[in-house]
């Protein structure tokens, strides 16, 4: 802020210096007051990744796997954070994170896939048939995918009308021409969304999707981390083979 233009004359001046003694008097008044502690700086936590296999990843499956594993992170909100590898990768992340949320997009291999359900075969929620979709395991049966998380274009975290966690997924094209094709055909019917091979829920196909938007609302008392953690899996894509962690 620039000063204000002060004028003075000889016929003022001892109010001048009365006034520059008074400041002084102020201003030594204040440095002498106790400063306040600044409050220490709190630790980053580390995090540390390692590849299941007996041997080193590939350096370019490690560079890989920082970038899906911090672009998951990113998309967590977790601030700054930083990473370094060698036998392992290690993730400094503000202590402020979610641990749960960091812990959940650290350990996923990120592998998604969109599977059909015939009426005839399975059952889920009120609909039972001779296999049932069960959150949290495996499918009884092997059934090809419709498609897998490659065909995720973004996917974000939200709730239902009733507060309930939610996802909110957005397709590539080829999934969202495969979904457009599916859902017209079984109104009525389920698929099951996978993610490491087993179950995250099983909706209701309740009308056609034709643009490759929908939301899924998730089984808040079975669901395996937190819905944005879930999300931020999807948006970003698997690991690389080399540093898959089996389901």
């Amino acid at each position: 802020m620039d000063r204000p233009e002060t004028r003075t004359s000889s016929m003022h001046r001892p109010h001048v210096l009365a006034v520059a003694a008074l400041l002084v008097l102020v201003a030594g008044c204040q440095a002498s007051a106790p400063s306040s502690p600044t409050p220490s700086p709190v630790p980053p936590v580390d995090y540390t990744v390692r590849s299941p296999g007996s041997t080193l990843p590939p350096k370019t499956d490690t560079l890989r796997a920082i970038d899906v594993l911090s672009a998951r992170l990113r998309t967590l909100n977790v601030g700054m954070f930083s990473a370094a590898a060698g036998d392992a990768i290690t993730f400094s992340i503000p202590a402020s994170a979610n641990p749960a949320a960091v812990r959940a997009v650290l350990s996923a291999t990120g592998q998604v896939a969109f599977v059909p359900l015939p009426a005839a075969e399975y059952g889920t929620g009120n609909r039972q048939g001779p296999l049932e979709a069960v959150a949290g395991q495996p499918l009884p049966s092997q059934v090809a995918p419709l498609f897998g998380g490659d065909q995720i274009a973004d996917a974000r975290a939200t709730a239902d009308a009733a507060g309930g966690p939610m996802l909110s997924i957005r397709l590539a094209s080829e999934g969202a021409r495969l979904f457009a094709a599916y859902s017209s055909a079984h109104v009525g019917e389920f698929f099951a969304l996978l993610l490491d091979g087993r179950v995250i829920t099983a909706p209701l196909v309740q009308a056609a999707i034709p643009d490759g938007a929908f939301n899924v609302t998730l089984p808040a008392d079975s669901l395996p981390m937190p819905v944005d953690a879930l999300a931020a899996i999807l948006a970003s894509g698997p690991l690389p083979d080399s540093w898959k962690q089996g389901p």
